[in-house]
């Protein structure tokens, strides 16, 4: 599980690209923008909590053949 600090207010780029251990994230409501490739490749990546407010680009959980829940907090 990845948490994420409160301070954090762009995640960007291939931050987490292909990591193949990362199960769960909560991404801190402070987080605007997740722009980029995030979390391309995170095969076991199942579920991701974020603010009603981020904002991402369809590209940032380019396969993730897990990913079932983004919940919206």
């Amino acid at each position: 599980v990845l948490v994420l600090p409160e301070t954090l207010e762009i995640i960007e780029g291939d931050a987490f690209k292909n990591c193949k251990a990362l199960v769960a994230v909560t991404i801190p409501n402070g987080v605007k923008e997740l722009s980029g490739n995030v979390f391309e490749g995170c095969t076991a990546l199942s579920q991701v909590t974020m603010g009603q407010n981020t904002k991402y680009s369809k590209t940032v959980f380019h396969g993730c053949p897990n990913l079932k829940d983004i919940v919206r907090i």
